[in-house]
């Protein structure tokens, strides 16, 4: 069986899919959480001394330079294919704990519309995404995602990609979308969503039974 030719056009399909996918579910489960009568604490009783640094928003906007990258270096349709079921794959998962262990951010604090852009930006962000779905920190699993990828494609993107996820992940904490915990969460499970091979599991299953 040949491979299948590269196509740009089912790349950027398959690109709005799955971002349409994401945004529409995860704002969906976010007005859902709102109504929620119990949270989960997940808090480390030291988050509540960590300042808020509305600045970190540009480090926050990271995600979308590196789910961008994701995009432009894959080069062959194999690869993204694979890369699009893994990413549906994680972001379900994240869909699914945010229904079933739902966390609100309590160390947000009330920001005003100010003349300078990037408060303006924070009270955007702050708008938009109320203060749910935060374990795991699907913004740090979709940065990670990528920055692994990037990571088998060469070691300097790799190493570049990897300090903005890394970025990503303080900026979170600092502007308080995020507890500790999320984010360690979110990196596991882009860990997991990267590297398991649902394939190879399963051959080394039936060599297992076979044997």
């Amino acid at each position: 069986m040949s491979e299948q030719p590269y196509s740009v056009t089912l790349k950027t399909l398959g690109l709005i899919l799955l971002v349409t996918f994401y945004t529409v579910g995860y704002l969906g489960i976010n007005r859902i959480n709102d109504y929620r009568n119990h949270y989960y604490d997940v808090s480390l009783w030291f988050e509540k001394d960590i300042p808020f640094v509305p600045s970190m928003i540009i480090g926050y906007s990271l995600v979308f330079v590196l789910v961008a990258l994701l995009f432009l270096l894959v080069d062959n349709m194999p690869d993204f294919w694979d890369v699009c079921i893994r990413f549906f794959n994680m972001t379900l998962f994240c869909f699914v704990i945010f229904l079933i262990f739902p966390v609100r951010m309590d160390l947000r604090p009330e920001v005003t519309m100010a003349n300078d852009w990037i408060t303006e930006l924070v009270c955007f962000y702050f708008w938009i995404d109320h203060p749910y779905n935060l374990f795991p920190s699907m913004h740090l699993s979709g940065s990670f995602f990528a920055a692994f990828y990037c990571m088998r494609r060469g070691r300097i993107i790799g190493w570049i990609t990897m300090i903005m996820a890394v970025i990503v992940g303080v900026s979170v904490v600092l502007l308080k979308q995020h507890y500790i915990i999320d984010i360690v969460a979110g990196f596991f499970v882009a860990w997991f969503c990267s590297f398991f091979s649902m394939k190879k599991f399963k051959s080394r299953l039936l060599d297992e039974i076979s044997d």
